[in-house]
């Protein structure tokens, strides 16, 4: 009898305990769908979810590795966190979806654009403070501090490619920066010169410049401008414009004369020359961006600024 009792009191144990847990379900489901319902009103657009992956030709960034030579970025040169992609400082939508779409008015309330955010220049270089300023661009000059040569030795010793590089380096100063404030808004930039597989430095002496200025002499070499963007602590970013040179045939006497005249302005410059001064002399064709061999890729950096609502659009 007693058995009995507690058989039939354990089956009822059993259904109550199911009966709960399935009730619970439906109310953590039925809240999930109210939260979703509040905030697609609260942001006035159609949302039937979030990308649980970034749309094609695009992946998340991932904070603690480089670019080892492929593109994390969208087809128009932006890269975004796709949980950041509706709301700012709210909880991604619970369910996942296949679209998203948003008007100019929705863009404008998600990334407000009344008050441009500073920017923390992680450069001294005078022409990337010249654009920044052209642009009406706000930002501060923070000048990185890294130890160029040893990144370089070490990525050179383990094979990276010249766009690996300058990712790398750029990446490295916007993080010294970043550390020190995680609340900022910081740009890393670093630019790297590449002639059949060897990358050059900045000259050291009036020698070394003509000696590279040889070796580009009748050659076409690459330019590779690297942009790194750290919000929050955090790599959320990057860009690394190409661009392709063709130097015509120089000859001694003018290359001597050039760097005796030039040595103050070119020690400071990648492959001894700058473009918006005498070294536009040197070249018979140019392929790519202006803003890439100046050093900072405009177009798409603004672009990604306007998106971001960091400035207006």
């Amino acid at each position: 009898m007693d058995n009995g009792i507690s058989a039939l009191f354990r089956r009822l144990f059993h259904s109550l305990r199911t009966l709960w847990k399935s009730g619970k379900k439906k109310f953590a489901a039925a809240r999930i769908r109210f939260q979703n319902f509040k905030e697609s009103k609260l942001l006035n657009v159609r949302i039937r979810g979030i990308f649980s992956t970034p749309p094609s030709g695009g992946k998340p960034l991932r904070p603690e590795s480089y670019a080892k030579g492929r593109d994390n970025s969208f087809p128009s040169g932006i890269s975004v966190e796709p949980t950041r992609l509706l709301t700012t400082g709210q909880a991604p939508l619970r369910r996942p979806a296949r679209s998203v779409r948003l008007s100019r008015a929705d863009s404008n309330r998600i990334y407000p654009q009344s008050s441009p955010q500073m920017i923390i220049l992680a450069s001294a270089s005078e022409i990337r403070q010249t654009l920044l300023k052209a642009a009406q661009i706000p930002f501060e000059i923070r000048p990185a501090r890294v130890d160029e040569e040893s990144i370089r030795a070490a990525l050179e010793a383990e094979g990276a490619s010249a766009r690996d590089l300058a990712d790398t380096l750029a990446e490295m100063k916007a993080r010294k920066i970043a550390e020190k404030d995680p609340s900022a808004l910081v740009l890393g930039c670093d630019q790297v010169l590449e002639l059949d597989g060897k990358v050059f430095s900045k000259p050291e002496s009036p020698e070394h410049a003509a000696d590279q200025l040889r070796a580009l002499s009748n050659q076409t070499h690459r330019l590779l401008s690297a942009l790194v963007i750290y919000d929050k602590g955090q790599p959320v970013w990057r860009h690394v414009g190409t661009a392709r040179l063709t130097m015509r045939p120089l000859s001694e006497a003018y290359l001597q004369d050039y760097v005796a005249r030039n040595w103050d302005s070119i020690r400071h410059a990648v492959g001894c020359y700058k473009l918006e001064e005498e070294g536009v002399r040197l070249f018979s064709a140019i392929e790519g961006d202006h803003f890439t061999i100046l050093g900072l890729p405009m177009l798409p950096l603004l672009s990604y600024l306007q998106t971001r609502g960091f400035i207006a659009a």
